[in-house]
């Protein structure tokens, strides 16, 4: 009966502890691995990109290389250089200013932010032409408040699209048509090319 006692006494703190060592499964699903990857890797290149710039006293080289126009929002690649980091982005320019005065609004998108942009594009084009029968919105924003939105209010049947590079700044977005998808895509996939590209120099 001692034994039993002893034994009894020995395996109770084991047991306590295994229980509170049973495994819970905290796998994140895909959409949360998807906003772990885009906010992890922009904070990271935030942090860098800020750390570059705010060093006085060391000499920075910036290397632009320009991937065209859509109507007036112009698409670059920036490859911004210090002695010890260099970060590359894709970087949407706009003047956001009125008639008598330019403002310049620069907008950065991260190769790895350009997946998703993609794919949100595809999920509008597929539904572009869909008829409603009520008032429906998609909106993709990234995370330097580049935005897309494709609204239908339901009065005359069609969709209207935008893309802003800063959706709370006036007059900083243009009107895209259907067409203009394919080359808002071709335009976003050229300058994750180019970043790879540069990135494995």
């Amino acid at each position: 009966m001692k034994k039993l006692f002893f034994l009894l006494w020995v395996m109770l703190p084991l047991f306590i502890g295994s229980c509170g060592n049973s495994k819970v499964d905290d796998t994140p699903t895909n959409e949360e691995a998807r906003d772990s990857v885009q906010n992890d890797s922009l904070t990271t290149y935030m942090q860098r990109l800020d750390s570059i710039n705010s060093y006085s006293g060391e000499l920075r080289h910036l290397n632009v290389y320009k991937l065209g126009k859509m109507n007036s929002i112009e698409f670059e690649v920036y490859s911004i250089e210090s002695k010890s980091d260099t970060v590359e982005y894709i970087n949407l320019r706009k003047d956001c200013g009125g008639e008598y005065y330019y403002d310049w609004e620069n907008a950065m998108l991260l190769a790895e932010e350009v997946k998703f942009f993609v794919e949100a594009i595809d999920t509008v084009l597929a539904n572009f032409d869909r008829a409603v029968s009520n008032e429906e919105r998609y909106v993709y924003i990234t995370k330097d408040d580049i935005r897309l939105i494709t609204e239908n209010e339901n009065k005359n049947g069609k969709w209207i699209a935008n893309l802003s590079v800063d959706y709370r700044k006036k007059n900083s977005y243009i009107s895209l048509s259907k067409e203009d998808f394919e080359t808002l895509k071709n335009m976003l996939l050229a300058g994750e090319k180019k970043v790879k590209e540069l990135r494995n120099k």
